[in-house]
């Protein structure tokens, strides 16, 4: 098909097209927050289970699939001449953590896991996953063409694989989970979620550690953390375009009202949607 995007961008400001990005990923995650909220933050925090502040494999695969398309539309003046089609953004947003299936979500900054282990890791699970298939070498490619991050397509999925994770962490801080403050014992963070209290894994500590020095912080939000964290990364892409738009969305995202959408307005009244 022919598609011709001309005249379906709409006459908004570009922080208004962030805003509705925004909009549009809250209304999206009614369908997999219940289960990650009630799942993960139902029982105390343990170390084991610390740093899993967000979606399992599958729904933030799925979450990207369903919002990569639409931003992409929305700023589609930012992406000229590039020339993408919406489906293969769908399809590799679907499959790009495919070997986090037997892998696990493993932070090469935390786990004490190298990226040349994590990759090496990676690349047999896919072999694994597809081995004997008829699609074995189809989804190997699929596999190797995101990870080398050398096309555009693979770095706009990368971007938007840190402003989904990013958006989600966002959504757990108005809804009353991800606030970070000082322990009280030397050395020591805690995380507030909901009414609970629990003592943050030391192996994350150097990553929030900067942000208590000197007293500076009394308390610091999850989301802000993981956005620092991931600019660099996002910068590192060459993009500035990319850059952009991450920084833009995540700056609405501070100021929108997530909590709008919380567990306690599930499900909508249907008489109100009507």
């Amino acid at each position: 098909m022919d598609f011709n995007f001309n005249g379906l961008l709409p006459a908004s400001t570009y922080d208004a097209r962030a805003d509705r990005i925004c909009e549009l990923y809250a209304t999206k995650l009614r369908m997999t927050a219940p289960r990650a909220i009630e799942v993960r933050y139902a029982f105390p925090f343990t170390e084991e289970v610390w740093p899993m502040i967000g979606l399992s494999t599958a729904e933030h695969s799925f979450m990207m699939a369903q919002l990569i398309v639409p931003t992409y539309l929305e700023f589609l003046d930012v992406f000229r001449n590039k020339d993408i089609p919406p489906d293969s953004l769908e399809s590799m947003a679907l499959h790009h953590d495919d070997a986090e299936a037997l892998t696990g979500d493993a932070a090469t900054d935390v786990d004490g896991v190298t990226r040349s282990m994590k990759d090496a890791a990676e690349a047999k699970s896919i072999e694994r996953q597809y081995h004997g298939l008829v699609c074995h070498s189809y989804m190997r490619e699929k596999y190797d063409f995101y990870e080398a991050k050398e096309s555009y397509l693979s770095k706009l999925v990368k971007t938007h694989d840190a402003i989904d994770l990013f958006l989600f962490a966002q959504y757990c801080v108005c809804n009353g989970v991800g606030i970070l403050s000082q322990g009280p014992n030397e050395g020591e963070f805690l995380l507030h979620a909901f009414d609970r209290v629990s003592v943050v894994d030391k192996r994350t500590h150097g990553e929030i550690r900067d942000y208590f020095k000197d007293g500076m912080r009394k308390e610091v939000p999850i989301s802000e953390v993981m956005y620092d964290h991931s600019l660099p990364r996002i910068e590192n892409l060459g993009c500035p375009e990319l850059t952009g738009i991450f920084k833009l969305i995540c700056a609405r995202a501070f100021d929108f009202p997530f909590e709008r959408y919380n567990l306690i307005n599930l499900p909508m009244d249907f008489a109100k949607l009507a």
